[in-house]
């Protein structure tokens, strides 16, 4: 009499091929997870803004490049930074 599993009575778990295929999609699908976190993070990261600088001199070249400053408030503010 032929039972439900096959012709021996063994199944796919029986001889180990059916628990390496699945830990094969588990890894699969742990790996494609851990792509898509850091592709994530990465964009993410990408689109911080940019870290503010506590140069003097830098934020006196922003403040000049934006029109906040003239240019003698410029040097004036340069030699007192110096």
């Amino acid at each position: 009499m032929m039972n439900m599993m096959g012709t021996d009575g063994m199944n796919c778990f029986s001889n180990g091929g059916g628990w390496m295929m699945m830990g094969g999609m588990l890894l699969f699908w742990a790996l494609l997870t851990a792509l898509l976190v850091m592709g994530i993070m990465k964009f993410q990261k990408r689109n911080q803004p940019k870290q503010q600088t506590n140069n003097p001199f830098e934020i006196l070249k922003i403040r000049l490049a934006n029109g906040e400053i003239t240019e003698e408030e410029y040097t004036h503010l340069i030699e007192k930074v110096k």
